[in-house]
């Protein structure tokens, strides 16, 4: 039996490392190794990760930490991941994507427009402040732009309008301008904070979080968050003392990390790792399907995508997706709708674009001919983005476009979504779930003017707000299936990709430890044992 390179390559870091555990070769030894080797920096030379005592745990996460801590003005995942334990919501998510009560002990729909909520007695706020129906009415006042915020607010696109009545300290109504079909689900990725913070202003809240969660922040640095354990919490102390997040952008340095026992958990492992972990029998791999979509997203406000519809199709024509999803593997899936696996009135949709470059110059040529453009897309983020997108060039060049790829550091990649100038005229992201409602997967991205895309589109508009507006199932599922067939034949304004894999490793120690479908994990009830 013949080992390849890169199996060969696995075994040695697995035996190098195992052999740093033991005391057998120091710690400088081993990264001379692994760098021999050609893992890349097997572990920071500052000397960032220290071994975890039983109640710390340490968890290397891909994506820096680039927003700040308001969280209704946002798009981060990293935000949602930190901000899952900091604070509470009327509504949790569990790991099948079910609810359950969080804050709200129950609720009941009252008419069309108002439902009302029965809280939770003895909460408290991290900064020892009681939990009362005011709070809510503030957030949610805040959070669905019933109070006006200028800037307007990232969260608000995913209400409607909604007043806060008070009618005890444990029992508020919610009552909406027109009637709001996720309102429950949307409630379970909408964090409470307390109405005294919200009075001090954005500053503040940008500043430093006060929630109800599991966990308190301690500790803000750049690349390291620190959380303490939160004695009073609602649910009972958490088992762990404290959780800290860094941010490594390597997925062989978080590796290396996990198996020399510097780290606890680690997300987005790159499936050929894969092998490395399963052979170990101090680490245990999890992995599922997550309702995250990677696409090729158009700037629909630019040239020569934004008015162009046969060049967008052109694209889809010319991209070999079926190959760019085996690069990654694992449970990666082919891309068949706008509305990823695990969400409700998704639709698998025809024609599915496959790699024909026939098509794609006869829509090219329809567009009028091979133009120019430039790619924007991530390194170290989501796995295997540099293959996928360096594939993409190759097809998309060969049918006849002049396409330039830039691959970014994941700062520099937020900031060319965000930023003033916003270069380039396509770019490669994902975009993820945090329910199973689809509003948080089109309102954000898809209705004008977009997050991050410069969307503008009537149809495209009028058939989200129907959605956001109606409760009916039967309705909500004929106004998805349509939205979902304007989206793939008649707009494009993005090529779905991928349905990501979503693999987590961790130290065979960590126990309770989930891995959510939404990538947003609850520590409180994770222990090191």
């Amino acid at each position: 039996m013949t080992t390849s390179r890169g199996q060969w390559m696995n075994e040695a870091v697995a035996f190098a490392a195992l052999k740093l555990r033991r005391g057998e070769i120091s710690r400088r030894h081993f990264m001379q190794l692994t760098a021999s080797l050609g893992a890349a920096a097997a572990l920071p030379a500052t000397g960032a990760f220290a071994q975890s005592a039983s109640d710390n745990l340490k968890f290397l996460v891909g994506e820096s930490f680039w927003a700040n801590w308001h969280p209704y003005n946002h798009t981060a995942q990293i935000g949602y991941k930190i901000q899952r334990n900091i604070f509470s919501r009327l509504v949790e998510v569990k790991p099948d994507m079910s609810l359950e009560p969080g804050l709200a002990e129950s609720w009941t729909q009252i008419d069309p427009l108002t439902w009302e909520f029965k809280l939770r007695r003895g909460v408290t706020f991290h900064n020892g402040a009681p939990f009362t129906a005011a709070d809510v009415k503030a957030s949610i006042e805040l959070a669905s732009g019933f109070v006006p915020s200028d800037p307007v607010l990232a969260m608000t696109s995913n209400w409607l309008p909604t007043e806060g009545i008070v009618v005890d300290d444990a029992t508020v109504q919610l009552k909406t301008a027109s009637p709001l079909g996720p309102i429950i689900n949307t409630l379970a990725f909408t964090d409470i904070m307390s109405a005294a913070d919200i009075a001090a202003g954005q500053a503040a809240l940008e500043a430093r979080p006060n929630g109800t969660g599991a966990f308190m922040l301690t500790g803000d640095e750049p690349n390291v968050k620190t959380l303490e354990r939160f004695e009073n919490h609602w649910r009972g102390p958490a088992k762990l003392k404290t959780l800290s997040w860094e941010f490594i952008q390597d997925a062989q340095t978080r590796l290396s990390a996990l198996l020399a026992g510097q780290a606890d958990v680690i997300d987005r492992v790159v499936p050929d790792q894969r092998a490395l972990i399963d052979g170990n029998a101090e680490v245990r791999l999890i992995s599922i399907t997550a309702p995250e979509i990677q696409s090729v997203w158009f700037r629909m406000d630019k040239e020569p995508f934004g008015s162009n519809l046969d060049l967008r199709k052109a694209v889809a024509w010319g991209m070999d997706r079926e190959s760019m999803a085996a690069i990654v593997g694992g449970n990666t899936l082919v891309a068949d709708s706008h509305l990823a696996t695990g969400i409700e009135y998704r639709a698998a949709q025809s024609p599915l674009y496959g790699f024909d470059p026939d098509r794609a110059k006869a829509a090219l040529a329809a567009g009028g001919g091979g133009v120019a453009f430039e790619l924007g897309a991530p390194t170290g983020f989501y796995p295997k983005a540099e293959e996928i997108c360096q594939l993409m060039q190759q097809n998309l060049n060969e049918v006849g476009f002049d396409m330039k790829l830039t691959l970014l550091e994941l700062g520099a990649w937020i900031d060319m979504l965000f930023g003033e100038s916003k270069p380039g005229e396509a770019f490669y992201g994902g975009w993820g779930n945090i329910t199973r409602d689809p509003d948080f997967a089109v309102a954000t991205l898809l209705h004008s003017p977009g997050a991050w895309t410069g969307a503008s589109d009537a149809k495209s508009d009028q058939l989200i707000d129907a959605g956001k507006a109606s409760s009916d199932p039967a309705e909500r599922s004929r106004i998805y299936g349509e939205l979902q067939a304007h989206l793939w034949n008649d707009l494009l304004p993005s090529v779905p990709i991928l349905f990501s894999d979503l693999s987590s490793g961790y130290r065979a120690n960590v126990t309770g430890y989930e891995l959510y479908p939404t990538a947003v994990q609850d520590f409180w009830p994770v222990e090191i044992t």
